[in-house]
């Protein structure tokens, strides 16, 4: 593949997104993005790096994004909540980040906001709830008890927009 592509990785909860984003930016030589996109967006934003981290889950009305990809320059504080915000600025890096160099980007919905971009592979990972529950148990210390309301609770906001094109991949 030639010139400045971006691939975006979108995921459910625990199927293994990061570690498989992180060997595949190795393997391409490229930068990769997951939560150093929270330290980019405060440094940008003005939001503070616990802001949204807690926040970054939650999803904008879809009103909200149409009103990106017509103006995605708008000031931040113009009548948007803070949730709308948060997605407007980590709109914007991701949109730089893809203009600078080649990269992977996981989550985010990036998808989506790269959705008009040339030069960009869209990857979504599922897993069945088993190998999910085990991996987001191990790995973001969340109890037995809680770990499938919460990856019910983010898988279904993160595929609210999501909407594959015949050039998406599917890996599971």
């Amino acid at each position: 593949m030639s010139g400045n592509y971006v691939i975006n990785i979108g995921r459910q909860l625990g199927s293994g997104g990061k570690e498989i984003g992180e060997k595949l930016a190795a393997r391409l030589g490229i930068n990769f993005y997951d939560k150093e996109l929270i330290t980019l967006v405060a440094k940008e934003s003005g939001f503070s790096e616990e802001f949204i981290s807690q926040n970054e889950q939650k999803m904008p009305s879809a009103l909200l994004y149409q009103m990106i990809m017509q103006d995605y320059e708008a000031p931040l504080d113009k009548s948007l909540s803070y949730d709308d915000a948060l997605f407007v600025a980590q709109s914007r890096v991701i949109r730089r980040l893809a203009t600078e160099k080649p990269c992977v980007i996981v989550g985010r919905c990036a998808d989506y906001i790269l959705r008009d971009r040339p030069h960009t592979i869209n990857i979504f990972l599922f897993g069945d709830m088993k190998s999910k529950t085990e991996r987001v148990i191990a790995e973001y210390g969340i109890s037995p008890a809680q770990a499938p309301g919460k990856i019910t609770q983010v898988d279904k906001s993160c595929l609210l927009y999501t909407s594959p094109s015949p050039r998406d991949g599917l890996l599971s």
